[in-house]
């Protein structure tokens, strides 16, 4: 991007600042301005949310939004739809399905899930046996999907289901966009030991699709996926993960500053531990940015979506925990993470951050405790030996 367009594109930035009030206003129809100047994703074309301009012209309009109290990377409860959802549309959908779908879904309108692993095909994609039978222009889709994150909050879901089950396996899938709020999606929730209920089991019976949302050619619903789950790992491992994270523990080293019941010894240790962890995962997401710059994100993504989820979001959410755990002297709790919720098409209240749960805070960090100091390997396998000339 040379200097002519950088001042362009922080022209266009400022304007959108001063037009819309990111602090004094409501975030969705902050996000709707930001897509509609082409500033969501700007290495789309024009009209899509974007400027035709690199994808790293993005990390300078996200670092001055930031800056200005801006949301960054659409709505944070929408994390599957804009870490897989939105670069499949992008990659495969007609230029009416990306007017149809792209804006409600950075705005936060549509919240999404993914209906991909079933009981007998998890780590198999290729084995699912949810049916989707050809009707005029729909689709009647029949089948059972599980672990499903977001599923009770979701008004769309990306739908893998097998369409020909006379070929080989890998050529009989196709991919939908799937309305979750119609008739026939059944969700239950799958308890955990907790009594949190974290992930869904969802029946579909009967469930009819338009053809019109479906992604990619009938029968290539293999390499859609293939694409999806390659932005999943990079929007994990990168963007969609450690910077959130970061912002995560920032807070509560704000309530940590705030609250003298929290100025302990053992706070400040955990609380450094977690900045590490979560620049080490900035350094590593660098890597996979600039491999996902060339549009061919690679297998990397995969050991940080694995170290990422399991550690830092971990920990960070245990931090943020323990923090809402600790009553101040006044009584209340010392918590500044921000509680805003939605309302769900099923009347849920969808949070935009995980509940806190004082309960679980202690536990999870006595769990994790041992790996403190320590990168996992599936993480150490991703990280280059250096990045921008700082070892790693």
């Amino acid at each position: 991007m040379n200097a002519f367009d950088a001042a362009e594109l922080d022209a266009r930035v400022q304007a959108l600042l001063d037009e819309h009030d990111p602090k004094d206003g409501d975030a969705r129809e902050f996000l709707g301005a930001q897509y509609d100047a082409g500033l969501a994703w700007v290495h789309l074309p024009r009209g899509f949310g974007g400027l035709d301009l690199p994808r790293t012209a993005q990390e300078r309009v996200d670092a001055r939004l930031a800056a200005a109290g801006a949301p960054v990377g659409g709505t944070p409860k929408n994390y599957i739809g804009m870490g897989m959802a939105a670069p499949t549309i992008a990659a495969f959908g007609t230029d009416e399905q990306k007017r149809k779908f792209l804006r409600p879904l950075f705005t936060g309108e549509q919240i999404y899930c993914q209906l991909f692993s079933e009981p007998g095909a998890g780590s198999d994609l290729a084995g699912v046996s949810t049916r989707a039978v050809r009707d005029g222009d729909e689709w009647i889709v029949n089948g059972q999907k599980v672990w499903t994150s977001q599923a009770q909050h979701a008004h769309m879901a990306i739908l893998v289901a097998r369409t020909d089950p006379a070929v080989p396996k890998h050529a009989g899938l196709t991919y939908f966009l799937c309305d979750m709020t119609q008739p026939g999606v059944e969700i239950r929730p799958l308890r955990q030991i907790t009594g949190e209920a974290e992930f869904n089991e969802v029946f579909l019976t009967d469930v009819r699709v338009p053809d019109a949302n479906r992604l990619g050619p009938e029968g290539g619903g293999w390499r859609v996926a293939t694409t999806t789950l390659n932005n999943e790992r990079v929007a994990i491992g990168s963007r969609a993960g450690a910077p959130r994270e970061g912002g995560h523990i920032g807070k509560v080293a704000d309530a940590w500053r705030a609250e003298p019941a929290l100025r302990d010894p053992a706070m400040h240790d955990q609380l450094m531990r977690l900045w590490v962890e979560a620049e080490v995962f900035r350094l590593a997401g660098e890597r996979l940015r600039q491999q996902a710059a060339t549009g061919q994100p690679g297998p990397e993504g995969a050991g940080m979506k694995v170290a990422f989820a399991k550690l830092a979001a971990t920990r960070s959410r245990a931090a943020r925990r323990k923090s809402c755990a600790t009553p101040s002297p006044s009584g209340s709790s010392a918590c500044r993470v921000n509680t805003a919720s939605t309302r769900t098409p099923r009347g849920r209240t969808c949070p935009d951050e995980p509940p806190c749960r004082a309960d679980r805070g202690p536990a999870l960090f006595g769990h994790r405790r041992g790996a403190a100091g320590r990168r996992p390997s599936a993480l150490r396998r991703a990280l280059p030996a250096r990045i921008g000339g700082r070892r790693v």
